[in-house]
Formats: C-alpha cells, sequence, structure tokens
C-alpha cells in the first residue's frame, strides 16, 4: 500500500531552532538537526524544501547556521563524547589557544606545512603570545562548513609518526578558530 504524500506544508526557513522543532512535532513531523558554520541561529534551509512533497510523518532535515562560537562548542562538545567514551578526561577551552588559533587561521597556516608567512614553525605563535604547553599538536582542517561532516574529517587518531591527537590521555586544553575561507584551526594539549 502507498502513503499518500502531502505538501511539507512548512516552511522552516528564518525561525529559530526551538520554534522549527515545535512545528515539526505539532504537524506530526520527525526532525534531524544539522549545524553550519555561519549563522546567527536560524533556519538556513530544510530538506524536503517547503515546496517538495513527503510522506505524513516522513522526517525534515532542519539546517541551522550558528555562529563560530557556537560551532566550536558544539564541536568540543562531540569531541569530549569520544573523549569519555574512550574513558578520557574532557577537553576544555582555552581562551589563549583560541587566540592562537586565530593568528595561525589568519596567516592561512595549514598542517601540511605547518609553516607561518615567515618562515617560522606554527609553535612560534603559541611562544610570541606567551602561551606555554608541556605537549602539543596542531591540526587544520579546510571547507568547514557542518557539524557533522566536521567531526567525521577531524583528526581523533594518531599518525605513524607518534603524533598526538584529540584521544591523547595527558592532553587537557584545546583552542579553535576558522580562517575567512572556513579553514578549521585547531591546536590541543596540555
Amino acid at each position: 500500500m502507498i502513503t499518500p504524500t502531502t505538501p511539507a506544508g512548512l516552511d522552516l526557513t528564518g525561525l529559530d531552532e526551538a520554534t522549527a522543532i515545535s512545528l515539526c512535532s505539532q504537524n506530526g513531523y520527525t526532525y534531524t538537526i544539522e549545524y553550519y558554520l555561519g549563522g546567527n541561529g536560524t533556519v538556513i534551509s530544510q530538506s524536503p524544501a517547503f515546496s517538495e512533497y513527503i510522506e505524513a510523518g516522513s522526517n525534515i532535515t532542519i539546517n541551522i547556521g550558528i555562529s563560530h562560537s557556537d560551532f566550536s562548542n558544539k564541536l568540543l562538545g562531540l569531541i569530549n563524547e569520544k573523549r569519555r567514551a574512550a574513558g578520557l578526561g574532557e577537553l576544555s577551552f582555552s581562551e589563549q589557544l583560541n587566540e592562537v588559533c586565530g593568528i595561525l587561521a589568519q596567516e592561512n597556516v595549514n598542517s601540511v606545512d605547518c609553516v607561518r608567512p615567515d618562515g617560522s614553525h606554527w609553535s612560534t605563535a603559541l611562544f610570541e603570545n606567551g602561551v606555554s604547553l608541556y605537549d602539543g599538536t596542531f591540526t587544520t582542517r579546510n571547507n568547514i562548513t557542518s557539524l557533522s561532516s566536521t567531526d567525521k574529517r577531524i583528526k581523533y587518531a594518531g599518525n605513524q609518526y607518534g603524533q598526538g591527537n584529540l584521544l591523547t590521555e595527558s592532553y587537557t586544553v584545546i583552542g579553535m578558530a576558522y580562517s575567512s575561507d572556513n579553514m578549521l584551526v585547531i591546536i590541543v594539549g596540555c
């Protein structure tokens, strides 16, 4: 038996997250939320779109644009979930590391070459800004747009050179920043 389709009938664009969720629930739809980098906490799009048809009771994906700060907080939540699952302590933001990440993001330093525009290593930004880490690592990921794709693309496991990663037991602090072209810069350490 084919279930009749009905128009989605919900134009969620521009609504805040709580209102969009409430409307989905009130109209018998389930929902999935996807967060995107850049926005003010409102729905930037939905799938299926308002004009498309969906089966009654189907799922609507709600795409919400959020600020860099909110995106970072949600990403840190995902990182800490993985750390807890591995029996590790949580990371917390370091404002100093956030500032250094911001400098490296502005300079477009990537983790492939780790070199700043003046030819120095990325870690010199730590020393220049009075940040001291006993141990730490630096990583970047380009084209950061959605929370779920970012979580899949960031480095949780170490590499063959023994470099640290987000699941290094001794690490306690993290910094994050974004370049103008949505490159995510992360420094994590202790």
